[in-house]
């Protein structure tokens, strides 16, 4: 009979303990998953910020635009009128062929017209010529309308020998149109004037014409051929 020993079972104090080996980390356990969360707030509310001051600029652009369109619009409306009035000198050999002309090519009438004009005096000798400032004034100019004055009678009117080499020259036009504004043209442009009633150059005589001249129809009326 053969005597087989018992297999020695362990004891809780013997039993041996596995080692589990540990792999490589995954890539996606290595990122700081809570740190990027906060890099893409961050990023998105710069690109936020960045939208916003873009549009702002924008809108704020458009606008400017806008008010510049209708400062213009305004300004163009208000020009309307006094743009279609003109004054102008034509020569000739003689007095009675040298003109001056003021010319109404808008629809409406004219008021407070005042034109300024020199008289230019040569001396004799080698003197310089004398300037004189003096204005005429009338009361209005109808729509479409033209007024001719022959330098003759301008120095008639100043009571200027004919014996005397002078000539008139254009200076200013001052006028009202038919809102009120006062505007001032010369050879520098048109341009809205506050001197109403104020001569434009020291020493002014004022000038009356025993008979202004009757006003003719324009050629032209209102940018249309009449």
């Amino acid at each position: 009979m053969r005597v087989r020993l018992a297999r020695q079972r362990p004891t809780p104090d013997r039993v041996r303990g596995r080692v589990r080996e540990v792999g490589p980390e995954r890539w996606w356990h290595r990122i700081r998953w809570a740190h990027i969360g906060g890099v893409l707030g961050a990023v998105a509310a710069i690109g936020s910020l960045i939208f916003t001051g873009v549009a702002t600029y924008y809108g704020a652009a458009v606008s400017k635009d806008r008010l510049e369109q209708s400062r213009e619009a305004t300004q163009r409306e208000s020009r309307s009128q006094a743009s279609h009035v003109s004054f102008w000198s034509e020569g000739g050999p003689h007095r009675a062929q040298r003109t001056v002309h003021v010319m109404n090519r808008s629809p409406d009438p004219i008021t407070g017209i005042t034109l300024s004009l020199l008289l230019v005096t040569q001396q004799r000798g080698e003197d310089p010529a004398v300037l004189e400032p003096f204005q005429l004034t009338f009361p209005n100019l109808g729509p479409c309308k033209e007024m001719v004055l022959t330098e003759e009678t301008l120095l008639s009117a100043l009571d200027v020998s004919q014996q005397r080499p002078s000539e008139v020259q254009l200076s200013i036009l001052n006028f009202t149109d038919g809102d009120g504004r006062t505007w001032r043209r010369a050879d520098d442009g048109l341009e809205e004037s506050r001197q109403i009633g104020e001569p434009d150059f020291p020493g002014t005589s004022e000038v009356t014409l025993d008979a202004p001249p009757a006003p003719k129809r324009a050629a032209m009326c209102d940018g249309g051929t009449t």
